[in-house]
């Protein structure tokens, strides 16, 4: 209970103490856009509220290998909605130490799915909708309060993804 009182009244370090560089973590919404680097080829797009100790995320993640080679399996569309938890938030939070200029975030994802192919059978038409549990370890490299550029890996194809958070 006091970690999550904790979390809501913490206080924001947008300036810098001592003439430093302004603190540059990634908080408030962003945007992400990712692409597949392996496991598969798609793309994953969404919007991830971020805070000093946890996300908050809403992610669409589009497989589309099927549709440009020839594969055993559907194309699939998922919703994800999920949390992380950032892992050196807390030594921020409750430390005061300041940003790293990268952080490591473990979460979860979960939602629906709906697969597809072009030439699908009864038994396909069947298995189109499914629930899809992801989890994933994500870091992301701030490049600046507006930009930070991101590597996941998750358990979902595709598997590893590279991509940008842009600051909504």
């Amino acid at each position: 209970m006091l970690l999550l009182f904790g979390c809501v009244l913490a206080p924001s370090r947008a300036f810098a103490q001592n003439g430093e560089r302004p603190d540059i973590e990634p908080s408030g919404t962003q945007i992400q856009l990712s692409a597949a680097l392996l496991g598969g080829r798609g793309i994953e797009v969404g919007m991830v509220t971020a805070r000093s100790v946890f996300t908050r995320e809403v992610i669409v993640l589009l497989d589309g290998e099927p549709l440009v080679r020839d594969v055993d399996r559907q194309a699939r569309v998922v919703l994800l909605p999920g949390v992380s938890l950032r892992v050196f938030g807390f030594e921020r939070l409750f430390g005061g130490a300041a940003y790293r200029g990268f952080d490591v975030d473990l979460g979860l994802r979960a939602g629906p799915g709906l697969s597809f192919a072009g030439n699908e059978s009864p038994e396909d038409r069947n298995r189109r909708f499914e629930l899809v549990l992801a989890p994933f370890v994500r870091i992301t490299a701030a490049q600046s309060r507006r930009v930070a550029w991101l590597v996941e890996l998750g358990s979902t194809r595709p598997a590893l993804r590279a991509g940008i958070w842009l600051r909504y």
